[in-house]
């Protein structure tokens, strides 16, 4: 039996290593150990063998590898393709989980039965299915219509044999390692009139997008976002008449946007952003008048934001921040009636704030203008605009005063205005604002007093109060603001402040106090610059680092990241920041960063389970360059991207980052609100000093190989009412979950699936009542 067998399947190639591969094992499993003994000639044989070699491609090939699953105190499935209902069971494939085939009889809804049967249907989404895709899975199922595998853990590439598919309609693959490109057979005439989604995104799948992507006519959604790809958007693209989705978002693409985009009339939502795009937005835009969101935002592009634009009429989130537009504000933006979100900060617009705005805009939910040169007033109208929750305008040269009128905007939660030219006075009506929840008036020319209505919400006078964050000029209140969360001085760049830190004279009748060890002789370096060794004594006298990580190491050794950091702040950065510069740490904690991730993957290479190297920090836009820290790829400053600044925000997920995050970095950033990391391969523990980010917002580190507990830090008082989305998930963290997630009462979700934690879940999770997500599974 087992010689015809092998006959059988002799197009599925068997490598030489006939006891190691996935091929010999599904086959001998098939010929000698299923019970189900399919005969040698049943059609369906080759799809059960199929079957067979993709769970010894990954279920059985992660079980074995001793890294990829670290052995596990319990269960040894708990991380591994969590549901496998039948799989490699006596069962008919078509009963398997994920399975769905050629329905039986007249009910079509008979797709799931215990038989063998043409597969249709392949999906194992979110199963945490690792491993590499065997060639098998292209070239067997010649009936597949639908294909999921996304978010898993798979790799290997897309092979060229996809053509195989006849009657594919939808493919999703996105949020894997898959890597590769594009398969030239994906634009078979076989798929013109069937495809209808495409999505691998969140995968290394690179190159360009072919011209020949205008072939599949019949696509509704195409989506390529966060693959690295590069090249330019092929003008082919508008040939997809039928598309309502695309996203090309977060890659590298460069040139300009093709203004023959606007031809695809049956676009809902178009994404471009986090690319290399120039030139000007297209007028040719407008025209999309079914587009309800476009993202054009972090990109290079240039001149006026075309008038246009206010023709698409069912726009509700409008993304262009970060790019270098210019000119004044569309009047005609006003027309949006259902705009929800306009974000255009981060620009270099002048002019005023069109009244339009207010008038038109009447679902209007998030105003984001800061980092721009705006001049004038805020529009009365914004003050009647209902459903405003952020206004945000921080970073221009606005001025006026503020209306008594801002007090009807009841569901308001954040007002930034700072470094602006207001004046006058805060409006007793403020106190209306019970929603509010950070107020950001410093570097202004406010007087008068803060009236005690704020103050109120400040300390949770009113019953719903929420106020968290309150910074101003404080002594430019009389009385001195008594309720402020943070007090600026109110300095202009003409009024620099002289150093007012006088050393005392020594009483030569004291007695003499004894001397302790001189820690500047212990870090003084012998034929170091002397810039270094300012460096060094500023980062250890500050508690960034410890002398130990960042001395020099006996010849022959490998430095450490931290003095590696050190070395290339020092000397080898062209930026030269000043010694004494308050963003020195900030620089430093990124340069750590670096070392520990990108420097180290490249040094200690990582191999995928075919012996290819592991990809390694996908963009790498301006990192270790004398551009500012704010513009470095995943860093954000409120400031914006031309000069070092205070990083508020830090984004490198899904970035094939490789290491470990150093202390250093958590002690260096200080005012960081938003930290993702995840789908990322970094390991190590989560250091404590996470959690001494006191306005920390929102926290991702899912999708790693974390392990160690969950930090205690990120519990404390300090982050009660600010910190909002906590996930944990998909690492190897052990542990319980402490007693004081309680106290965490902004906290909306919590997620923590996929770890090794053990004990109770704990009661006081019923203190988080603004919880709305909440993920303790696996």
């Amino acid at each position: 039996w087992f010689q015809p067998t092998t006959t059988s399947v002799v197009s599925a190639a068997i490598p030489d290593d006939k006891h190691a591969t996935p091929q010999y094992k599904a086959l001998l499993w098939l010929a000698c150990h299923d019970e189900r003994q399919i005969s040698v000639d049943d059609e369906y044989l080759l799809e059960r063998y199929a079957l067979a070699v993709f769970w010894y491609a990954t279920y059985e090939a992660s079980r074995l590898a001793d890294i990829e699953l670290p052995p596990d105190p319990g269960d040894d499935n708990e991380f591994n393709f969590l549901k496998h209902d039948g799989w490699l069971s006596p069962l008919g494939i078509c009963s398997w989980e994920g399975i769905e085939c050629h329905h039986l009889g007249i009910d079509k809804t008979a797709v799931r039965y215990d038989a063998d049967h043409t597969v249709t249907h392949f999906n194992l989404t979110r199963n945490s299915v690792r491993g590499t895709i065997p060639d098998e899975l292209w070239t067997t199922f010649v009936d597949l219509r639908v294909l999921d595998l996304s978010h898993n853990l798979l790799q290997g590439t897309m092979s060229e044999d996809f053509g195989t598919y006849d009657e594919l309609e939808v493919v999703y693959l996105n949020d894997n390692f898959i890597e590769g490109t594009l398969p030239s057979s994906l634009f078979n005439p076989k798929h013109e009139s069937k495809l209808e989604i495409f999505d691998v995104g969140d995968t290394f799948i690179g190159g360009t997008i072919p011209r020949e992507i205008g072939r599949l006519a019949n696509l509704k959604r195409l989506a390529l976002y966060t693959t690295g790809m590069t090249g330019t958007i092929p003008v082919g693209i508008s040939e997809l008449r039928r598309l309502d989705t695309l996203y090309l978002d977060s890659n590298q693409f460069t040139g300009t946007i093709p203004p023959e985009i606007s031809e695809l009339t049956e676009l809902r939502d178009l994404r471009l952003r986090d690319n290399k795009l120039t030139s000007s937005i297209p007028s040719e835009l407008g025209e999309l008048k079914k587009v309800e969101y476009l993202y054009l935002d972090t990109n290079q592009l240039s001149g006026p934001v075309p008038a246009e634009l206010g023709q698409m009429s069912r726009l509700e989130e409008l993304h262009l921040y970060k790019n270098k537009l210019t000119s004044n504000l569309p009047f005609s933006l006003g027309d949006l009636r259902y705009l929800q979100l306009l974000y255009m900060d981060s620009n270099q617009f002048t002019g005023t704030i069109p009244d339009s705005y207010g008038d038109g805009m009447h679902d209007l939910q998030q105003l984001y203008l800061y980092n721009n040169k705006l001049t004038g007033t805020i529009p009365e109208a914004i003050y009647g605009l209902d459903d405003v929750e952020e206004i945000r305008v921080g970073n221009n040269k606005l001025s006026g005063s503020l209306p008594n009128e801002l007090g009807y905007l009841l569901k308001l939660k954040h007002l930034h205005i700072e470094n602006n030219l207001f004046s006058g006075t805060l409006p007793e009506s403020m106190e209306n604002l019970e929603d509010l929840e950070a107020l950001r008036i410093h570097e202004n020319d406010f007087s008068g007093s803060v009236p005690d209505g704020i103050c109120l919400l400040r300390t949770g006078g009113t019953d719903s109060g929420s106020l968290d964050e309150f910074v101003a000029d404080c002594d430019e209140f009389d009385p001195r603001c008594p309720c402020c969360t943070e007090c600026i001085a109110h300095n202009k760049p003409a009024k620099e402040q002289p150093d007012v830190h006088v050393e005392p004279e020594q009483d030569p009748t004291a007695a003499p106090t004894p001397t302790p060890p001189d820690l500047n002789e212990e870090l003084e370096e012998p034929g170091a610059t002397d810039r270094l060794n300012k460096i060094k004594h500023r980062l250890v006298e500050d508690g960034i680092t410890s002398p130990q990580l960042i001395m020099p190491t006996p010849k022959g050794d490998e430095p450490t990241p931290q003095r590696r950091a050190l070395e290339w702040l020092a000397d080898e950065d062209e930026r030269q920041l000043a010694v004494s510069s308050h963003f020195l740490h900030e620089r430093y904690a990124l340069a750590s960063f670096w070392f520990s991730t990108y420097d180290y993957a490249e040094k200690h290479e990582g191999k995928k389970d075919d012996g290819t190297p592991l990809p390694n920090w996908l963009s790498t836009n301006n990192w270790m360059t004398s551009a500012p820290t704010c513009s470095w790829f995943g860093v954000h400053c409120e400031k914006g991207i031309d000069a070092d600044g205070s990083v508020d925000e830090f984004n490198v997920t899904n970035n094939g980052i490789r290491g470990y995050v150093p202390e250093e970095f958590y002690k260096g950033l200080t005012d960081v609100k938003v930290f993702d990391v995840s789908h990322n391969l970094l390991n190590g523990t989560i250091a404590d000093s996470i959690g001494h980010w006191p306005d920390l917002r929102l926290l991702y580190v899912n999708q790693n190989y974390f392990t160690g507990q969950l930090p205690g830090s990120i519990f404390s008082p300090l982050h009660k009412s600010k910190l909002e989305i906590l996930d944990f998930g998909g690492n190897f963290l052990s542990g319980t979950i402490p007693n004081e997630i309680g106290d965490l009462d902004n906290l909306v979700r919590l997620a923590l699936y996929e770890n090794w934690l053990t004990g109770t879940i704990s009661p006081f999770l019923a203190n988080c009542k603004k919880l709305d997500t909440l993920y303790l599974d696996s």
